[in-house]
């Protein structure tokens, strides 16, 4: 019996060690899963961000192939050809 105490007292230190342990993992990894959930969301405003230039800059090459000289009727008539064009590939791609 007396050699068993000191192993229990032994256990007991280490038992409490290991929970406080534990408690301080399951903090950090709660701060963990909020720092990927600012990321994740982070991720995603920049993802819109670039499908904004995208198509800003999609935009601008439209125009740029533009020829100066053409009248509004023309460029009119190139950018319903051009939507067209797209709204095709975009329903080919839904597919």
């Amino acid at each position: 019996m007396v050699n068993l105490l000191p192993k229990l007292q032994e256990i007991g230190r280490k038992l409490t060690k290991l929970e406080r342990v534990i408690l301080h993992l399951r903090k950090e990894n709660q701060q963990l899963n909020k720092r990927v959930q600012e990321l994740e969301k982070e991720v995603r405003g920049l993802q819109e961000e670039q499908k904004t230039t995208e198509e800003k800059y999609e935009a601008i090459k439209l125009v740029k192939s533009l020829p100066q000289h053409a009248d509004l009727a023309t460029v009119h008539e190139k950018i319903d050809l051009y939507l067209k064009e797209i709204d095709i590939c975009l329903k080919n791609f839904g597919d």
